[in-house]
């Protein structure tokens, strides 16, 4: 007899809770020394000895919330190798989106270590009821990186969302009258070159060319040659390659765009006709986008993105009716009787393949509500996802990727603004080229990285000095002052190498 496996399908309505695996995290922990030197080429990572003694206070019995700044997706890789030194296990939120890696073998691994997931693009209740309940019971630190995603910049902090300062707060209030200790360690990640990296950038900068060349013939050589020409400033080379990126995209997306207007200009004009093209289909045309903030742009872009990729890969009708019919058939079997072993055991498989998590703890009947209300929110996709042709699935396919452009459209103009002509910041400018034109992230290197480490932040403490204050207002001054914390730290002045001598390399 033959043994047929079900292909993997990515889901984006289950939940991927945190399953740690003792015996599996030492050993992860120890090959991620080599993760960052042969893959992510960071060859040093320097902390201060008041760096390490912070961290060192982490304690199993108290509530430790760890908040630090998303660079890129090195940023984990730079926190375990923390907790292989100090050491310490921790739980952290992650998107949804790696978790379907490599037909889901990496979202094992990273679930083995903590991670669970979260989707940005809705009201991910059961992301923000794990997150809540690990940090109340205080066995693992919870780590956050409240921008929510990459903004691939070490010098630019993304507005933080308020859920880290809500947690905190909800958890202090809870043990108001206990011993355990509620506490925020802001954590600043810095990455710099060693040596200069003016050849690895521009064989970048020739192979983005090369490769843009290749897949959009007709572009203009006159800009292409500024762009390869050594000779010219970074400044003008990198205006050139933008030039050249905002043409094809237009070119693709059928945008006109005035060459006369200023770089800004084009991409914000881009960015508003792509961002308007996905709304016309998928959400509403009277949506208004001009004007929008930053802040306000991202959530808009996480809302298009889950609903995309809830009509690109809903699940076939035809596991979905039997599931339904299932759990209904259960609820309604709960109305005369309680539930036997067997069926107590099938809600717990549906629970677990439709949910990501059982719940036996709970209530049965509030459990079957659960996963009925959750299999009928899924019903309106999974019949567009029925309905739909070929074509259908490769423009949303497309149009999630498309999703990411809007996000680079959007970080570019901050780096026009900012105008860092630093190698890293000449660097943090290919990156985002590489991704709007290819959706590939490299890691040049060699990199040193520095961690900076704030004073913990006792939230007891700062809740009993705002006595009065509405819990909302309170909430609000923690955020901004975490945010002022984490902007200092990742602004501070360049390791030198007579500071590094007294740092700890990790």
């Amino acid at each position: 007899m033959s043994l047929r496996h079900k292909p993997y399908r990515p889901d984006p309505f289950r939940f991927r809770p945190p399953k740690i695996k003792p015996w599996l995290y030492p050993w992860y922990l120890w090959q991620n020394r080599f993760h960052l030197r042969f893959q992510f080429g960071i060859h040093k990572i320097y902390i201060s000895p008041q760096g390490l003694a912070r961290l060192k206070r982490i304690r199993p019995g108290n509530s430790h919330l760890l908040l630090l700044n998303h660079v890129n997706y090195c940023d984990p890789h730079i926190l375990f190798a923390l907790s292989y030194e100090v050491p310490f296990k921790c739980k952290w939120l992650a998107g949804i989106e790696p978790f379907d890696t490599a037909n889901g073998i990496f979202g094992w691994f990273i679930q083995s270590v903590g991670a669970f997931s979260i989707d940005r693009g809705v009201f991910d209740r059961r992301a923000l009821e794990t997150a809540q309940q690990v940090l109340d019971e205080g066995q693992y630190p919870l780590v956050i990186y409240p921008e929510g995603e990459a903004s691939y910049s070490n010098k630019i902090l993304q507005p933080f969302y308020g859920g880290a300062a809500q947690f905190a707060v909800s958890t202090a209030e809870k043990h108001a009258a206990s011993p355990q200790e509620v506490l925020i360690l802001p954590i600043g990640v810095q990455y710099r070159f060693q040596q200069n990296p003016e050849t690895v950038l521009n064989r970048a900068l020739q192979k983005w060319v090369t490769d843009l060349a290749t897949t959009a013939p007709g572009a203009d050589t006159e800009i292409i040659q500024i762009t390869l020409d050594e000779a010219q400033p970074w400044p003008n080379r990198l205006h050139a390659a933008l030039a050249l990126a905002v043409t094809v995209l237009a070119n693709r997306h059928r945008v006109e765009i005035d060459p006369a207007v200023p770089h800004m200009e084009q991409l914000n004009h881009l960015r508003d006709a792509m961002l308007a093209e996905l709304l016309r289909e998928h959400l509403s045309d009277d949506e208004d986008i001009a004007g929008l903030t930053t802040e306000k742009l991202m959530q808009l872009k996480n809302k298009l993105r889950s609903l995309i990729a809830r009509k690109r890969h809903a699940p076939p009708l035809a596991e979905w009716q039997p599931a339904i019919t299932a759990a209904e058939s259960l609820l309604h079997s709960l109305q005369n009787r309680n539930l036997n072993r067997k069926e107590l055991t099938r809600l717990a498989r549906l629970e677990t393949q439709w949910i990501g998590l059982a719940c036996p703890d709970l209530e049965v009947k509030k459990r079957l509500q659960a996963l009925v209300k959750h299999l009928r929110q899924q019903e309106p996709f999974a019949r567009i996802r029925a309905q739909a042709s070929d074509a259908d699935l490769g423009r949303w396919s497309r149009q999630l990727n498309q999703c990411r452009q809007v996000k680079m459209l959007t970080l570019l103009m901050a780096d026009l603004e900012r105008n860092d002509l630093s190698w890293e910041g000449i660097d943090e400018f290919l990156v985002k080229l590489e991704i709007l034109m290819f959706s590939r992230f490299t890691y040049r290197g060699p990199k040193v990285v520095s961690v900076h480490i704030g004073e913990w932040v006792d939230v007891k403490q700062a809740l009993s000095q705002k006595e009065g204050l509405p819990k909302k207002q309170v909430i609000e001054n923690l955020n901004a002052s975490l945010f002022t914390t984490m902007a200092s730290l990742i602004t501070a002045p360049a390791v030198d190498s007579a500071e590094m001598a007294s740092q700890s390399p990790v």
